[in-house]
């Protein structure tokens, strides 16, 4: 009789666990279909009382999940991420798999009247949303996200700017696009009737550093397609790939970045990722502070890429690894240094740099160039500046300016070892100058120098 009872009452028991257990499940499924509700992505835009039931409305935030595959979102729409009406998520956010956007042929505005922190967009789980040219988000803190494998925004137009004077924000600095973990933004402008120019602002007055482009977490990819010129207003790093991502910046299109106040950087590798710049060309802004390419750690390699109009074309410190294949470095006006080697590694294989008072400066190191590159110096410059470090050139030349008058010199060697093996030297007032280390000059090389006080080989100091 005891027995019955505790199998009874063991009965109710499991009874009544399976019914919370289907309570809690029905919760939750209720929780989960909350948060991917559609908003505002029925297709079409619609005022009438009558028809607003099956249409969207001009204003409030567009949520579009999974169940709606392929869709253009038409009409006039405007949309304000500080009103409390709309809570305090992104104002347009699609969620994948298989679901594919495509908003702009209307005019959509968004802005951030007052201080939230979200993206005006974010693009998940492998989602696709394209932007066409009548999308405008200004005065926001982040313009647009892009998460995960298979998510893609494509922006053919529009106009995106940060807020004025913004602050920082809780993590240090502001990221006008962020994409991570396999994500993707494409710029392609072709085709487009206001031409091939997208401008990304990150606005006036700026109280902290901006990036426009960031790579993060496992990273993800950039791509300026040929026919695209993007155009970086007011940011401090235009790209930046950080903690482990692997990052491709690529697409055969232009950058163009107009320094701030402090300078500019273009592409910026920190933490231990590894980076592709391809098939790209870079331009600096005559009279501001640019740097080509920044790397303090991680692994950057750039191929056919040009780099012009900028103050220094490389910079290279602590544990960073560059390697340059069949680029151009061109500076300004007789602008800093070509490339700046005091990391762990530069290697530079058929480069032609030009127009800068120091074509290549080594203080740590080992840096290697090779193929057919070339060194053009500003008169009263130096080609190969090696004050650490060990230095190798196999073939390729080194040119001064100046004629009869040159100024200039073609190496000096200052570091642990200088090698030069088949190059040609000239247009200089001295070839090569040694003060420390060991200089090796074989091969076929040549120097050929200019002026009445010239030197071929002016060896001083602790020199071998």
């Amino acid at each position: 009789m005891v027995m019955r009872r505790v199998l009874k009452h063991h009965v109710c028991l499991c009874v009544l666990s399976t019914a919370i257990v289907a309570g809690l499940a029905l919760i939750t499924s209720q929780k989960v279909y909350a948060q991917l509700k559609t908003e505002n992505c029925m297709g079409l835009v619609q005022d009438s009382q009558v028809l607003a039931r099956h249409h969207d409305k001009r204003e409030g935030k567009i949520v579009c999940d999974s169940g709606i595959k392929t869709r253009t979102l038409t009409g006039v729409r405007t949309i304000d991420m500080s009103d409390p009406n709309e809570g305090d998520d992104e104002a347009i956010k699609i969620i994948g798999p298989n679901t594919d956007i495509t908003i702009g042929d209307d005019p959509l505005t968004v802005t951030d009247s007052k201080s939230s922190d979200k993206s005006a967009i974010r693009v998940e789980q492998g989602a696709r949303l394209t932007l066409k040219e009548k999308v405008s988000i200004t005065n926001v803190k982040k313009v647009m996200e892009v998460d995960g494998s298979g998510s893609v925004i494509t922006v053919n137009g529009g106009t995106f700017g940060l807020k004025n004077a913004i602050e920082a924000g809780k993590d240090g600095g502001r990221v006008m696009i962020e994409v991570k973990k396999g994500g993707k933004v494409v710029f392609d402008k072709r085709g487009q009737s206001n031409g091939g120019d997208l401008t990304i602002s990150g606005g006036e007055g700026a109280m902290t550093t901006v990036t426009g482009i960031e790579v993060s977490e496992t990273g993800g990819e950039v791509e300026v397609r040929k026919g695209t010129t993007l155009d970086f207003t007011g940011v401090t790093e235009a790209i930046k790939i950080k903690s482990s991502a692997e990052a491709t910046v690529s697409g055969g299109g232009t950058i163009n970045v107009t320094g701030s106040g402090g300078g500019s950087t273009v592409v910026k590798m920190e933490g231990s990722g590894k980076a592709d710049v391809m098939n790209l060309t870079i331009n600096g802004s005559r009279g501001a502070t640019v740097t080509g390419a920044e790397v303090s750690s991680g692994t950057l390699m750039m191929n056919m890429v040009k780099l012009m109009q900028v103050t220094t074309g490389a910079k290279v410190t602590g544990s960073g690894t560059l390697k340059v294949l069949e680029g151009t470095i061109t500076g300004k006006d007789g602008a800093d240094t070509g490339v700046s080697a005091g990391g762990e590694k530069v290697t530079l294989n058929t480069v032609e740099i030009s127009q800068f008072m120091t074509g290549v400066e080594a203080t740590k190191g080992q840096l290697v160039i090779n193929g057919t590159s070339t060194i053009t110096v500003t008169d009263g410059g130096t080609g190969l500046n090696i004050t650490g470090g060990s230095a190798t050139m196999m073939g390729g030349e080194i040119t001064g300016t100046g004629g009869a008058r040159s100024r200039s010199t073609g190496v000096y060697a200052g570091g642990e070892k200088v090698t030069l093996n088949t190059v040609n030297v000239s247009g200089v007032q001295t070839g090569v100058e040694v003060t420390n280390g060991k200089l090796v000059i074989n091969g076929t090389s040549t120097i050929t120098v200019e002026g009445m006080y010239a030197y071929g080989v002016k060896v001083s100091g602790s020199a071998s």
